[in-house]
């Protein structure tokens, strides 16, 4: 009986360690699949730091739709939604328009408006240049599912939503915000500093996002 056990007990144990071993290498294998799973196929970074609550801007020339600048704002308290709300004056001679973050109470823009004259931006102060940040490597252009909104409406401009985006869609950093947060409306307006005898060379468009 004994000489019976011993065969059958070595092989279950030999069966058990083929086992675990296949176990090892199924894990090995699938673990770069699970660490990759859901970035995009055209992000070259996927190392996507989303522990920091972050809103992002992008300035677009007015008549050319070419990308002029990036700032990326970093706030130390979450939230669940981003909502702006706008400060807006009327330029009878002087106005200007302010936009807020209104779960921070956090100021994203700030500019004036004259009528029959030029009026400045003031916040933000700069932005970094379009060259600083990389673009993806293909010919396909992504758009937000939600569409987008417009938190300031401007009757001296007009909104091109579609090669608004084009424009910018390329870069990695606003594929990382949409894939981050995919179901977010992003926000577009213009920022139209001089009205009345305004020059639309003057003018620009400002669109933001948030992670």
């Amino acid at each position: 009986m004994f000489l019976m056990e011993l065969p059958i007990t070595f092989l279950l144990k030999i069966r058990q360690k083929n086992l675990i071993m296949k176990k090892v290498i199924y894990l090995l294998f699938c673990l770069p699949l699970l660490i990759f799973t859901g970035c995009d196929n055209h992000d070259n970074d996927c190392d996507i730091d989303n522990s920091t609550n972050k809103v992002l801007m992008l300035k677009v020339d007015y008549t050319t739709f070419n990308l002029e600048g990036v700032k990326e704002f970093r706030f130390d308290h979450q939230t669940d939604s981003f909502t702006i709300v706008k400060d807006y004056v009327s330029p009878g001679d002087f106005g200007y328009i302010r936009l807020i973050y209104k779960e921070l109470n956090q100021q994203l823009f700030y500019g004036t408006i004259w009528w029959d004259g030029l009026g400045e931006l003031i916040y933000p102060e700069s932005f970094e240049s379009p060259e600083a940040f990389e673009s993806v490597h293909s010919d396909d252009a992504i758009f937000p599912v939600n569409g987008f909104n417009c938190p300031y409406q401007n009757s001296f401009a007009d909104l091109d939503y579609f090669n608004i985006w084009l424009n910018v869609q390329h870069l990695e950093i606003v594929r990382q915000y949409l894939h981050t947060n995919p179901n977010q409306k992003v926000q577009i307006f213009a920022y139209t500093p001089s009205v009345g005898g305004g020059d639309p060379l003057e003018w620009d468009y400002f669109i933001l996002m948030k992670n």
